[in-house]
């Protein structure tokens, strides 16, 4: 009943939704913009289309709104908001993509009077370009032992709708541990298709243990972003397994002395016989295992009725009897010898299998185990009749390890003699041969010197046998914590370490070889 006298009291003015009478707005909108493939490259401004709004009704329309909801399409500013019957206006759009795209638009017209139609049309456009993808964009290598390879792939894919041009590649690396490899795809520039790829290596290969980085950067003609970087890292880890040989010093030793009696050692007399005191005091200090003899005679005998001396007699007697197989009283001596400056012709007398086997007149002077230290005391050059390289052979022929034999020499300083002595040729180069000294007869004291005969020897390092299977470009060799860089050689076959000269250690000297096991670069 309200509702009825409510529209009574209205009367004729009242709207609804019926049809309307009077002048009308219509508004129509022309078809759909496409601007087709648009190369990203070549673009320096924006392309521009139109779209046609028409007043096709008798009554003035007024756009309420006129929108286009896009990144890369523009719709360009409305000039007048009322578009009079009869009368039609161009909206503008403009494209400018940026990358490889398919790009899609609506664009949108409204009327301020709602009874009209809202206008949309579709606005189109391809972007045109190659696309520049590096992945991964970081590789960890993680901790890797010294010696151990690892690897990890890198790939440069096109992910547009043109070529891609790879113009240029930088490695860079402050670390020789990192390698970059190109298999097969030759010299740049590189040409990549739409939907393809390459791929590269990167190498790891610490040589210690350090942290190491690097970079992979790709410039191509990507128009959006021109290079793309891959960033690397390690840390590398020293090896693990050290190895360490402590060679114990020889104290067993078999000491034999030659001595020239020739006219010129008179001036020199006085000094043999104080420092052969200090050589057996030096000697019987070291508490040693040591047989010491000396021979003058041509024959090779050992003169007196003491075969040698050893720490079972006194120091005073060690040194008398030392005096008579010497004659160091050179002028009291009963023997004649033509052999005084031929060192190397009496040795090989002494130690001939005649005059030291069985009934020999120096059986029992030397002992299988024990090393053999040969000392020849001249002040002229060794005149024996073979080389020196004779007798080196001959002396270490008379042990299983030739590292048992060293030759040794009092005489003149090497090459240019001193006051008193001729240089010690030949004696010297023998020395140099078996790991022996030349000490100076100019020397005031050299009886101490031979006194540490007993300890100074220390076996030769030949080979040794390495507890693991080493990675072999990770072996190192040091001694007493010096890196030897050179002079031996791993041999995988055999596992051991072996030195091409030989190498004499000083007593208490301690080798190690450091190396990465195999094991450690196992996956």
């Amino acid at each position: 009943m309200l509702f009825l006298l409510l529209q009574a009291c209205q009367g004729p003015d009242i709207q609804n939704d019926g049809p309307r009478s009077g002048p009308v707005c219509t508004l129509s909108l022309g078809e759909q913009v496409d601007f087709g493939e648009i190369e990203v490259a070549g673009l320096s401004a924006p392309v521009q289309d139109f779209f046609t709004l028409s007043n096709t009704g008798q009554a003035t329309c007024e756009l309420q709104d006129v929108s286009l909801d896009s990144q890369v399409f523009e719709l360009g500013p409305i000039s007048e908001p009322l578009l009079l019957a009869g009368a039609s206006m161009e909206l503008s759009v403009s494209y400018s993509p940026t990358t490889a795209s398919t790009d899609r638009a609506l664009l949108i017209v409204h009327s301020s009077d709602s009874n009209v139609p809202v206008q949309t049309r579709q606005v189109l456009g391809q972007g045109l370009a190659p696309v520049l993808a590096l992945a991964p964009s970081e590789l960890d290598f993680g901790s890797l032992y010294a010696g151990c390879v690892q690897e990890e792939g890198l790939r440069i894919e096109n992910q547009g709708n043109m070529d891609l041009v790879v113009r240029e590649l930088e490695f860079s690396t402050g670390s020789a541990e990192f390698a970059l490899y190109q298999d097969d795809l030759g010299p740049l520039p590189w040409v990549i298709a739409k939907g393809d790829g390459i791929d590269l290596r990167v190498e790891y290969a610490p040589v210690d243990g350090a942290a190491d980085a690097g970079a992979v950067r790709v410039e191509s003609n990507d128009p959006l972003q021109a290079g793309a970087v891959t960033l690397f890292s390690g840390e590398g880890k020293d090896q693990d397994q050290v190895d360490r040989f402590a060679p114990e010093a020889r104290t067993s030793m078999d000491i034999l002395f030659t001595l020239d009696r020739s006219c010129s050692m008179y001036r020199h007399e006085e000094d043999l016989q104080d420092n052969f005191e200090r050589f057996i005091t030096s000697l019987a200090s070291a508490d040693g295992d040591y047989r010491v003899a000396g021979v003058v005679s041509n024959d090779g005998c050992i003169l007196g009725e003491t075969l040698y001396v050893d720490s079972s007699l006194s120091a005073a007697k060690q040194s008398e009897v030392l005096e008579e197989q010497l004659c160091l009283d050179l002028s009291n001596c009963p023997l004649s010898s033509s052999n005084g400056e031929r060192a190397f012709m009496l040795m090989e007398a002494a130690l001939s299998s005649g005059t030291l086997g069985a009934g020999g007149c120096n059986e029992g002077l030397l002992r299988e185990d024990a090393d053999l230290h040969l000392v020849a005391i001249s002040d002229e050059p060794e005149q024996s009749i073979n080389p020196y390289t004779y007798y080196v052979s001959l002396f270490e022929g008379l042990k299983a390890d030739p590292d048992q034999v060293s030759i040794h020499g009092v005489g003149g300083d090497y090459p240019s003699g001193c006051e008193s002595a001729m240089a010690f040729a030949g004696l010297y180069e023998a020395s140099v041969a078996t790991g022996g000294f030349l000490w100076s007869i100019c020397s005031a004291d050299y009886g101490t010197d031979l006194g540490t005969l007993a300890t100074v020897k220390a076996p030769k390092l030949t080979s040794l046998e390495l507890s693991g299977f080493p990675v072999p470009e990770t072996v190192k060799v040091l001694i007493d914590g010096v890196n030897v860089p050179s002079g031996w050689t791993h041999t995988p076959s055999t596992n051991t370490v072996g030195f091409e000269s030989g190498e004499w250690l000083q007593v208490g000297s301690v080798v190690e070889v450091a190396y990465t096991l195999q094991e450690r670069c196992e996956p």
